[in-house]
């Protein structure tokens, strides 16, 4: 398999094992806290995020700010292990 394709799969399992163990985390944490606590939590996010929602123009600048930072770090990350595997193959290939 060529480099490429190896650092983009090690870098969709990696995203994959952080974002399971992030919502693992919020789970747990969730399920420490008693059921009123929850509901105070979950009115207090309420009150905070969607009681008054922002004005679209700025959710649309959030989401496109949100998904360039996201695929800038996915592609310095895919980049990285590329660089890794290629030296390894390379490595490799003189043995």
């Amino acid at each position: 398999m060529k480099p490429y394709a190896i650092s983009r799969i090690i870098t969709i399992l990696l995203f994959g094992l952080l974002m399971g163990f992030t919502n693992y985390h919020a789970q747990t944490k969730f399920h420490t806290v008693g059921r009123d606590e929850f509901l105070k939590r979950q009115a207090a996010y309420f009150d905070r995020h969607s009681a008054d929602p922002p004005p679209p123009a700025t959710e649309f600048a959030r989401g496109i700010a949100m998904a360039g930072f996201s695929l800038g770090i996915y592609e310095l990350v895919a980049f990285g292990i590329l660089k890794l595997v290629g030296k390894k193959e390379r490595r490799s290939r003189r043995h």
